[in-house]
């Protein structure tokens, strides 16, 4: 019969060979305990993310950032009014096309395009605007369903 082993944090704790053991408790892995932000971290750190983006048919990538808190806001009360006026598909794909220009950046996070735009972008490719529109509401965690549940309300 061999030596007990020492328990190893994380993995299969042994205390006598595996084959004489009738229940082998697996132990979760520890992580590094992390440490609590103060409201003045919180206000001060920058958690709007820029991702880069492949948009089909564009010789080029785009950036997009994550919205703040404000201007998603702003998208689902132009959502939601819109739909509030019995399904006025203009009002919602211009609440959709706020959140893109809201979304598409530089590599810096610097916006691209204006409301102001919006009139020329949905001129694009249809394609093209899927990929924009989607990874607006993917960047900045706002899914079909969110878009959906406006649309009901």
């Amino acid at each position: 019969m061999s030596e007990p082993q020492e328990p190893v944090v994380g993995c299969v704790q042994v205390s006598a060979p595996v084959e004489e053991q009738d229940d082998v408790e697996e132990v979760a892995p520890v992580e590094r305990e992390r440490p609590t932000l103060s409201a003045s971290e919180i206000l001060n750190l920058d958690d709007r993310k820029v991702v880069r983006v492949s948009v089909p048919g564009w010789p080029g990538d785009v950036y997009m950032r994550v919205v703040s808190g404000v201007q998603r806001d702003k998208v689902e009360t132009m959502i939601g009014r819109a739909t509030a006026k019995v399904n006025d598909i203009d009002g919602i794909r211009r609440g959709v096309m706020t959140l893109v220009v809201m979304s598409v950046c530089d590599a810096a996070g610097n916006l691209l395009f204006t409301e102001a735009d919006i009139p020329a972008l949905v001129k694009k490719s249809a394609p093209a605007l899927d990929v924009l529109m989607r990874e607006a509401q993917r960047v900045s965690a706002m899914l079909d369903d969110d878009i959906e549940e406006l649309a009901k309300n």
